[in-house]
């Protein structure tokens, strides 16, 4: 009750802080009723009911993240691709790649969510894709996928026609000493 109806914003954050706790004991059923927090009129509620609900995962948190992807505010989709990242499933990699090309490289916050939740998911053949891409951001999107998971297919960005992905193609195979790319 107090999670969807105090008056104060710090005893509902609280209340799902701590029904995440409880959560966490595998009560699904209250991980869904956390969900439904999600759709609160409150920026802040809406982005710690992804927290939470990603830490304890039930069947439905990936559709409640990815249709958060698309909340007007940039802190919920921070952590909408946060909890598609803890969730894993490979079934988001189209909402991730579809927030990389709406936010266009235009909030570096959001744009490192989204390349976290990426490599967590692990599809390395897919984001070689994005060197094929026509939007810059998603290129740039990819290369820094890559980097973090140390992929020498990094290497096929090294031409792109946009000389600052190019540049951090360059820069991530030389930092983390992906060798196949660096002897290109």
């Amino acid at each position: 009750r107090v999670a969807k109806q105090s008056d104060s914003l710090l005893a509902r954050l609280h209340a799902i802080w701590g029904l995440g706790v409880v959560a966490r004991k595998g009560d699904v059923e209250l991980v869904k009723r956390i969900e439904n927090l999600v759709l609160d009129a409150d920026d802040e509620v809406r982005a710690q009911a992804l927290r939470v609900c990603s830490e304890s995962p039930s069947p439905t948190t990936r559709q409640t993240a990815e249709r958060a992807l698309r909340d007007p505010s940039p802190r919920v989709r921070y952590f909408a691709a946060q909890a598609i990242g803890r969730v894993g499933q490979f079934l988001s990699f189209g909402a991730l790649l579809g927030l990389v090309r709406r936010e266009n490289d235009q909030d570096v916050a959001l744009r490192h969510a989204a390349v976290v939740a990426l490599s967590r998911l692990g599809a390395s053949w897919r984001i070689e894709d994005f060197a094929r891409d026509p939007s810059p951001a998603v290129r740039r999107a990819g290369v820094l996928t890559l980097r973090r998971l140390r992929h020498e297919s990094i290497a096929v960005f090294l031409d792109d026609m946009d000389a600052s992905v190019a540049a951090e193609a360059a820069r991530a195979a030389a930092a983390e000493k992906i060798e196949l790319a660096m002897l290109r």
